[in-house]
């Protein structure tokens, strides 16, 4: 397998993950140059590291070492985020009264499980200032983004800035000829609420000649 080194010398590597609207998801990795795929609803966390066998066995000791709010791991290593957001996750309201935010409920969408997602981010998120060159995964989380596959709703926020603002799929124009549009985040530009009618025309992305980038195996 080939991997394309980073400025920094390092291989890079990633986690992929996917999900549907039933809750039904996957978890692509390579392990030692081997793809894996761990596939069911039960793969509902993943963290920068470790790899996601290692993941679930951490948890499952934690759970058998009788693991409660009151011993929950508290640094900011990717295993022990992932040991709070499993835990927390598993106290999440497993049913929440419809929040609507702006027109009619007929227009709009439910918006108190996505927000209590959110919050459960914050709460496991590495505040800003951390850094560690020998480990860049620990790092500050500047970015989260949850996707609502119900609701077809993705959320956007930033740890830089005081607002939250999202995009609703369905109101976004998918026909083919359409012009491509983006989103400006560049240079501290930040939204509040429904960010649909702040989109601009723009060049259809391009995808990066690796012809000539330093490879390892």
């Amino acid at each position: 397998m080939q991997t394309v080194v980073l400025g920094t010398g390092r291989p890079a590597n990633m986690r992929l993950v996917i999900s549907d609207a039933t809750g039904d998801s996957a978890v692509f990795e390579y392990v030692d140059g081997k793809l894996v795929i761990h596939h069911g609803k039960q793969y509902r966390v993943v963290t920068n590291s470790p790899t996601c066998d290692r993941q679930l066995a951490i948890m499952e000791y934690w759970k058998e070492a009788g693991g409660t709010s009151k011993s929950l791991p508290g640094t900011s290593r990717a295993s022990d985020r992932f040991v709070r957001t499993s835990f927390l996750l598993d106290v999440l309201p497993g049913e929440v009264s419809p929040t609507y935010i702006q027109g009619t409920p007929e227009q709009s969408f439910k918006f108190q499980a996505p927000m209590a997602v959110l919050s459960l981010m914050r709460s496991v998120g590495t505040p800003l200032g951390f850094a560690n060159e020998e480990q860049p995964w620990d790092s500050s989380t500047i970015w989260r983004t949850v996707s609502d596959s119900t609701n077809r709703v993705v959320i956007f926020d930033s740890a830089l800035t005081t607002a939250t603002f999202w995009i609703k799929l369905d109101e976004l124009n998918q026909e083919q000829g359409t012009p491509v549009k983006k989103l400006h985040l560049a240079g501290g530009r930040t939204y509040s609420g429904n960010a649909l009618a702040q989109f601009v025309q723009a060049d259809l992305f391009t995808f990066q000649d690796l012809t000539d980038v330093p490879q390892a195996r």
